[in-house]
């Protein structure tokens, strides 16, 4: 198995006022990242939304990576999802992605929707292969740099 397939044993908690700093340091140093300790903060105090961080093994308060998502009336919506810079390209985001789905059918969810930059290659495969489909495009959708945003979704039933 290669290290972009391999499968992280990580545990998942919500994430709390303490875990801010952290989330906001992974984001910005995630492509498009922006997310403000306010915009986090905010999504903790949602009812329909989910912040989780991913702790790695053997580091029990080290966040490896973050989801942050949506359930809407059977429906999951990643909103934002990264890992730390210095775990990138060994499998991270595909075991975040599928703790993510594990989430949304245990909600029994009937699909996951997101949006990704046209121009965010890895997390497009990464998509793809997990079998999300690509269902539009919404043009000029993200501000900076006037960027297309692909939208995917997975059907769970």
């Amino acid at each position: 198995m290669s290290p972009h397939e391999a499968t992280w044993h990580l545990a998942f908690r919500p994430a709390r006022a303490v875990d801010l700093a952290e989330l906001v340091r992974i984001d910005a140093a995630s492509p498009g990242g922006g997310w403000t300790r306010a915009s986090f903060a905010q999504e903790l105090e949602l009812a329909w939304s989910r912040v989780e961080v991913a702790l790695a093994p053997g580091e029990p308060e080290k966040v490896a990576g973050f989801l942050v998502y949506w359930l809407v009336q059977g429906e999951v919506q990643l909103l934002n999802i990264a890992s730390d810079p210095l775990r990138r390209r060994q499998g991270l985001g595909r075991t975040l992605m599928q703790h993510l789905v594990a989430q949304a059918r245990a909600a029994a969810a009937g699909e996951i929707v997101l949006e990704v930059r046209a121009s965010n290659s890895p997390a497009l495969a990464l998509y793809g292969a997990l079998g999300f489909v690509p269902t539009g495009r919404r043009v000029g959708y993200y501000a900076e740099g006037d960027e297309d945003a692909v939208l995917m979704a997975l059907a769970l039933r």
